[in-house]
């Protein structure tokens, strides 16, 4: 015996009773376009549930296409994407009869992102946008680049590696490290280089005597 759908009223109900739970700083839900009703509803009710939060949608390969023009790109690693496939395989097994469920196909979804923003090295997760509000941005999550700080280093090799294990050793880690290098002679580049080698979030910038300030704000609008 076929059970009915339930109506608009029935799941917005239920949405609203939902919606009276946890306080999400990020909302990942169906593109309002799907073409698959069942996800267009889910979509739908989303932006009807929740009105002052950040909301990304996303689309879900499928027979339809359906794959829309994004307008907001999440870079992702290479480790990250495999990780991504892997679980989509090995979790959704009720589509891996389908034919275009394979690691061929998620993974071209992330190339094809990457080159739309002209990134062709750098995966991307793509996501539509319809509003971004400054308040749902600033003060619920930050997707925006890491903070910067700034170090100024002119011949100071004995203290340069204590500063460093120092920033690094931060309980935060979502930081960039300028490490600002007037033209030092004693060594100082060679110590950054290593630093930056090992941890991505160091960076030299170095210029035959200016202003270390100046190239450091530069850096940091870059």
């Amino acid at each position: 015996m076929a059970t009915s759908r339930p109506t608009w009223g029935e799941s917005r109900t239920r949405s609203k009773a939902f919606r009276r739970g946890p306080e999400p700083d990020l909302i990942w839900t169906h593109n309002r376009d799907d073409r698959h009703q069942d996800h267009r509803l889910a979509g739908d009710l989303t932006w009807n549930t929740w009105r002052d939060h950040l909301i990304l949608e996303y689309e879900i390969p499928k027979w339809d296409g359906d794959l829309g023009q994004p307008n907001f790109y999440v870079p992702l690693t290479s480790a990250t994407v495999q990780r991504k496939v892997d679980v989509l395989l090995s979790t959704f097994t009720t589509q891996q009869a389908k034919p275009w469920f394979d690691e061929a196909t998620f993974a071209a979804c992330s190339g094809c992102a990457a080159s739309s923003v002209a990134r062709r090295k750098a995966m991307r997760r793509p996501f539509h946008a319809r509003k971004l509000g400054h308040s749902s941005v600033t003060s619920r999550v930050r997707l925006f680049p890491p903070y910067h700080g700034g170090v100024r280093s002119l011949t100071a090799k004995r203290y340069l590696a204590a500063t460093l294990d120092s920033l690094l050793n931060q309980t935060i880690d979502d930081f960039v490290v300028l490490v600002g290098d007037n033209a030092s002679t004693d060594g100082t580049a060679e110590i950054i280089h290593a630093y930056a080698a090992r941890d991505r979030r160091v960076r030299h910038v170095r210029h035959p005597r200016t202003s270390v300030r100046r190239r450091i704000i530069a850096a940091c609008a870059s």
